[in-house]
């Protein structure tokens, strides 16, 4: 396995489409058409040999989830729930993608992020997904 080859974001997004969650960006926030709930993959730092021979490496991404704010202003936790609990339902996974194996876990205990303003007119929760790969 070469470590360039590696691209966990674009595993994630397809182990998710795979499941039929869509409106994933893996590269930021779009800038029009944006739907009323959307999600971005990203990388929370950096892929990290966890074997001696580098068979099995490890990082962890980060899963934003966007949900438009109710007209009056406030979080849609209605709809926030429902995702929240998809995403449980979702991990941890085990997902083949390009030649490599991927591992995803999910810790709601960890979760980076939870409120409104990282974009505008949405709340958001950044949750941190462990992968390994081999």
């Amino acid at each position: 396995m070469n470590i360039s080859e590696i691209i966990p974001e674009l595993a994630l997004k397809s182990f998710l489409e795979y499941n039929d969650v869509t409106g994933i960006y893996p590269a930021g926030i779009p800038i029009s058409g944006v739907p009323s709930e959307f999600f971005t993959v990203s990388m929370n730092g950096s892929i990290v040999s966890e074997s001696e021979d580098a068979s099995v490496l490890g990082c962890t991404l980060m899963l934003g989830v966007y949900v438009k704010l109710l007209t009056n202003g406030t979080v849609n936790q209605v709809r926030e729930k429902i995702l929240m609990s998809r995403f449980s339902e979702l991990f941890p996974a085990t997902y083949n993608y390009e030649d490599a194996t991927y591992k995803f876990s999910l810790d709601f205990r960890n979760l980076v992020y939870s409120g409104r303003n990282l974009y505008s007119g949405y709340s958001t929760k950044a949750l941190n997904i462990q992968v390994t790969i081999y």
